[in-house]
């Protein structure tokens, strides 16, 4: 039989779970808070932009980020997460992966994943389960987005 984690996350939190015995046996292997993912930009960027002259009749304007604030915690949080998952990988502690998270978070996790981890991905589901769901909660809606008893 083959070992499955299913990773539920979103920009502030991350669970790892493994699931044995068909899905009749699911345990949390790791709860990963990112509290940053809930902070507002403006908390995240607390520095005005820097001033630039146009190349072009020297006007000057505030320079833009390229990434806004959340979107790049995002990012730091998505790839310390696949680091996880890469290490895990090689301690040949999982083989199948399993992942329910919103669609935006999805995208910032799947650029980050190793070439070791991303033949694991046997589902994914792009849905936001809350931090706020109790365990019970969230367990059922891993069950049934994953229809893990069927694994």
């Amino acid at each position: 039989m083959k070992k499955t984690w299913a990773l539920v996350a979103n920009s502030s939190y991350a669970i790892i779970y493994e699931v044995k015995n068909m899905g009749k046996e699911i345990t949390i292997v790791e709860r990963i808070p990112f509290p940053d993912g809930r902070k507002k930009a403006s908390e995240l960027n607390t520095d005005k932009p820097g001033r630039i002259f146009d190349s072009f009749g020297g006007a000057r304007h505030a320079a833009s980020n390229r990434v806004d604030p959340h979107t790049h915690e995002q990012q730091i949080f998505a790839a310390m997460l696949c680091h996880y998952l890469h290490k895990a990988r090689a301690e040949n502690k999982f083989e199948e992966l399993a992942i329910i998270a919103p669609p935006q978070f999805y995208g910032e996790l799947h650029p980050h994943f190793s070439d070791s981890v991303r033949p694991c991905v046997i589902k994914h589901v792009t849905k936001d389960l809350p931090e706020r769901l109790s365990d019970s909660e969230r367990l059922e809606y891993l069950v049934k987005y994953l229809d893990l008893w069927n694994t």
